[in-house]
């Protein structure tokens, strides 16, 4: 009903407007470096396709599937589709995270290199996509763990979860970015994702919903 659709939406949407915060954020500190800004906008573009191919995609499928098994009280069969979600997602992100930690300057020269984007810019690139790269599988779980919230038509956790991420990721953003430029904006990126995951991980198990 609608009051139901309210309940789940405005936390969705303030959690999504968050996020935004948190690219803006992000931008706006980096725009103190000269390039910074294109070389995490290049990289970000990259992880952002297994990120759509194997956490969105799981995360749209996941969702009905759960919330019918939950309105029914198969909360054992519930658990089980997710947890074979999380093994899936597992199997299909780690090798990309490898990639892109292992192999970033080869996907960025023949994607990219081409005119005025030239081999610096290649390596300063690779080196915001090797950063991104160690935080692939967080930011994938995130996606796989937070329907589990709207499930359970308790959706107000994962608000809270995104205004810490935006805190810990702007402090962290900050500090790095002093001492290590726009590489360290990435890290941090990474870092906060990992921090979502632990937290929405032991909120999911201390309410039993995982």
């Amino acid at each position: 009903n609608l009051k139901n659709f309210f309940k789940l939406f405005f936390p969705a949407f303030l959690s999504s407007g968050i996020l935004q915060i948190n690219i803006l954020i992000g931008t706006i500190i980096v725009s103190y470096q000269s390039g910074a800004v294109s070389f995490l906008y290049y990289a970000d573009r990259i992880y952002q396709l297994p990120l759509a191919l194997i956490g969105v995609a799981l995360s749209i499928v996941l969702l009905p599937m759960i919330s019918r098994e939950i309105s029914f009280k198969k909360y054992g069969s519930a658990n089980k589709i997710v947890n074979e979600t999380l093994i899936y997602s597992l199997l299909l992100s780690a090798p990309a995270a490898i990639a892109l930690i292992t192999i970033p300057e080869i996907i960025i020269s023949v994607l990219f290199e081409r005119g005025e984007f030239d081999s610096n810019s290649t390596l300063s690139t690779a080196h915001a996509l090797r950063m991104f790269g160690f935080g692939l599988v967080a930011f994938i779980l995130m996606k796989i763990l937070t329907p589990i919230f709207f499930a359970h038509e308790n959706p107000k956790p994962t608000f809270y979860i995104a205004v810490i991420n935006l805190l810990i990721n702007t402090m962290i953003s900050i500090i790095l970015f002093q001492k290590i430029g726009f590489i360290g904006v990435a890290i941090s990126t990474s870092i906060s994702a990992w921090v979502s995951v632990i937290i929405m991980y032991q909120f999911l198990i201390r309410k039993g919903y995982l």
